[in-house]
């Protein structure tokens, strides 16, 4: 049983053809972000790469400019907040569908992960024709919504490829101790999905009542 979930190539080779293909691929994908931050140093009238010679006036530029450092701020703001309503309904939608009959799961699936599948500019339509009958055009309040659409789909991905892992006995081990279901979400699925804890037994349990 020991090798049974072992990989298939445990060979040198192996290991340094995987080594060089994840080398490659996280070189191809930042390459373009360390680009720009060393163009952000540029002593020149215009970014240049490589610069001709190094300074900080961009950064001085922008944080004396009141425009920028606005916009910034708003996007960290719809950040965070994006952040917070994505995971919290990822969780939910992925809890919901890790229970949900198979077939009318796939279609649930597919009209969340929607947003993510279709073209960009499609999406950008809706969500404006839908915050124009909404009033939101503008508003900080339109803006997390619209970007909450797609990221509470990679949420959902993301738990429910946990959950699929996820052993319900643990839930029913709780809800035999008089736990109600939030409880059992909050104090067993939730801490087990999140760690990947599927060594807890029924007897951990009494310490979640306390």
């Amino acid at each position: 049983m020991s090798t049974l979930y072992q990989a298939a190539g445990k060979s040198r080779l192996w290991k340094m053809v995987g080594t060089a293909f994840v080398a490659l691929v996280m070189f191809y994908l930042l390459l373009p972000s360390v680009v720009v931050v060393v163009m952000s140093f540029s002593g020149g009238p215009s970014l240049q790469f490589p610069p001709s010679a190094l300074s900080l006036q961009w950064y001085r530029s922008f944080f004396n400019n009141p425009s920028w450092t606005d916009a910034a701020w708003t996007s960290i703001q719809t950040g965070l907040a994006v952040t917070l309503v994505s995971t919290m309904v990822g969780t939910l939608a992925a809890y919901g569908l890790s229970r949900t009959f198979p077939r009318p799961r796939s279609i649930l699936t597919m009209a969340i992960l929607t947003p993510i599948t279709i073209p960009t500019i499609v999406v950008g339509i809706a969500a404006y024709l839908g915050l124009l009958k909404l009033g939101l055009i503008g508003t900080k309040t339109g803006l997390v919504l619209t970007h909450s659409i797609g990221a509470t789909a990679y949420v959902v991905v993301i738990v429910s490829a946990t959950l699929a892992n996820f052993d319900r006995r643990l839930e029913l081990a709780a809800k035999s101790m008089r736990a109600n279901p939030l409880r059992a979400f909050t104090r067993a699925t939730l801490p087990a999905g999140s760690a990947r804890r599927h060594w807890w037994r029924p007897v951990c349990f009494p310490s979640l009542f306390r």
